[in-house]
């Protein structure tokens, strides 16, 4: 595994809410429904130009994201891996380099719960550390319903 540094400008962010308001160029380094989502907003809000790098041919995004996202003309590259990103964001890949204003990172969605060191009858894990949900809304449903569960056991 290859861990690579992203993180060398302040406009290098993990989060929409994070960018700027003044920029021209955005890359976007992912092909879930948060990256299109997320370049659909920068669209919308004026952004000129906004890329999405995918690092392979597997978009992982709901089609209707993915069709607006073409219809907005945002431009999608698959297999087009960034492997580096220099001062001044001037952005490798392995194809050919780009220059942006700024770059968010919506990669590496994998669940972290690396801190449980067993699992008991008392713990439970809920949403999408439980496995396969994309959707916030699903995620929550479990946790109410893992909640009910609690409160049924414990009655």
């Amino acid at each position: 595994v290859r861990i690579t540094r992203f993180e060398v400008a302040p406009n290098v962010v993990y989060e929409y809410r994070f960018l700027r308001d003044s920029i021209n160029s955005l890359a976007v380094y992912g092909a879930g429904d948060v990256a299109f989502d997320s370049a659909l907003k920068a669209k919308q809000k004026g952004v000129k130009h906004v890329c999405i790098f995918n690092r392979t041919k597997r978009i992982k995004a709901l089609p209707r994201l993915v069709d607006y996202a073409k219809n907005f003309g945002i431009i999608y590259l698959e297999e087009e891996e960034i492997q580096q990103v220099e001062p001044g964001l001037i952005i490798h890949t392995n194809k050919r380099e780009y220059k942006f204003d700024a770059l968010l990172i919506s990669i590496g969605r994998v669940p972290n719960i690396g801190f449980v060191e067993e699992q008991t009858a008392e713990l439970y894990i809920v949403g999408d550390a439980r496995g396969g949900f994309r959707q916030m809304s699903i995620a929550i449903g479990n946790a109410i319903e893992t909640a009910m569960r609690i409160v049924s056991e414990v009655s």
